[in-house]
């Protein structure tokens, strides 16, 4: 759903380094957990940052029209982008277990645990 905070796609790849580039700068024990990342070694974030030329100028904005949602259902977004974007980057920070499972997809083994039909005894 929209927020009527519309930023480029780059613009806000590049707020998200900044924030990341900011929190490990304040804090040791993010740079010792993740010293490939640029941040660690004093280096912004977005400096990673690649263009591919297949893509040129195709993903340079999403728009999503907030007027439907906040005509119906009265919503109306509580928090800006930048607080929305620490607290987002904040929230992976501190939940390094999950990401880590989605990326190397062992998620899937607990999915099917706890998800798969079990055969009637």
């Amino acid at each position: 759903m929209g927020a009527r905070s519309e930023v480029e796609n780059i613009e806000l790849v590049k707020q998200l380094c900044t924030v990341l580039d900011a929190s490990l700068s304040v804090d040791g024990a993010l740079r010792e957990r993740f010293p490939d990342c640029p941040a660690a070694r004093g280096q912004p974030c977005a400096s990673l940052l690649q263009f591919v030329a297949d893509r040129p100028g195709h993903d340079r904005r999403y728009a999503l029209d907030a007027g439907r949602i906040e005509r119906e259902l009265s919503f109306k977004a509580a928090t800006t982008l930048t607080d929305g974007l620490h607290r987002t980057v904040g929230w992976y920070l501190s939940n390094e277990p999950w990401w880590r499972s989605v990326m190397n997809g062992s998620y899937k083994q607990w999915i099917s645990e706890h998800y798969e039909q079990r055969e009637s005894a």
